[in-house]
């Protein structure tokens, strides 16, 4: 896969997502690439830490999987640190190159046959129904995982196809690569980062805005917010969005 690097930054954030809503988290993948584009606003779902925390984790402990055991990043109890084990042992063993694989998504559709058979392993040392299990949610996330990557992939020649020629804003190629890490940016949290200058950003943004690449989703004048829908559409699965909290 070329510069598989690119794609890592969507899968984790997905596990974190899926992980998390086991532990009856309510933000989803939206909330979370809101909350990563505008640092300065507070999340309209105040859970949306715990899947922060969760990146961070799982971003710590693939560079540091040796030391990964001295944090435990969550309120709650293991059931988090132990689905970050599971990526971070298929890479430790050589089974896996990148995170590129979410089984919590699995998990997760499976909540009731996930918890019944974990509680089996721990009172009937029944481990052959959980590992039969197991194998069969590596096996779909697996089918899953590659046939999101080619979409992305498939996503990115398109949106390089735009990015050619003399007249491009320098910024275009940068965006690009940025957003199907997280496609949802904020001009001002980019100059932050980047280190560059708003109208430069600015330029590149509008040339994606023109072409259909990226629309503005807040409708204000000010601190606006883009989003890249065909890169999100194709990370966002329905059980990764948040979670509509009941109106009091």
């Amino acid at each position: 896969m070329p510069n598989p690097h690119l794609l890592i930054g969507p899968f984790i954030r997905r596990e974190a997502v899926m992980s998390s809503r086991i532990e009856n988290t309510q933000s989803g993948l939206d909330q979370l690439f809101l909350f990563e584009a505008d640092k300065t606003e507070s999340p309209h779902i105040p859970d949306v830490q715990e899947l922060v925390n969760y990146v961070n984790a799982m971003e710590y402990g693939i560079k540091r999987l040796q030391h990964f055991e001295a944090i435990h990043p969550f309120v709650d109890g293991n059931g988090r640190i132990g689905r970050l084990l599971i990526i971070f042992l298929l890479i430790e063993r050589g089974l896996l190159s990148q995170p590129l694989l979410y089984p919590s998504d699995f998990f997760e559709e499976h909540r009731d046959t996930y918890y019944e058979l974990l509680l089996n392993v721990s009172q009937q040392g029944d481990w052959k129904a959980w590992l039969t299990f197991f194998l069969q949610g590596i096996c779909q996330q697996s089918e899953d995982a590659l046939l999101a990557t080619q979409r992305l992939l498939a996503l990115k020649e398109e949106y390089k196809e735009i990015a050619t020629g003399s007249r491009v804003p320098r910024a275009v190629n940068l965006l690009i690569d940025h957003l199907f890490g997280i496609p949802i940016i904020s001009i001002s949290e980019l100059v932050k980062v980047w280190k560059s200058t708003f109208p430069t950003i600015q330029r590149g943004v509008d040339y994606l805005v023109e072409r259909g690449k990226l629309r503005e989703m807040t409708g204000q004048q000010r601190n606006r917010v883009f989003v890249a829908d065909e890169i999100l559409n194709v990370i966002m699965t329905e059980r990764t969005k948040s979670v509509s909290l009941p109106e009091d």
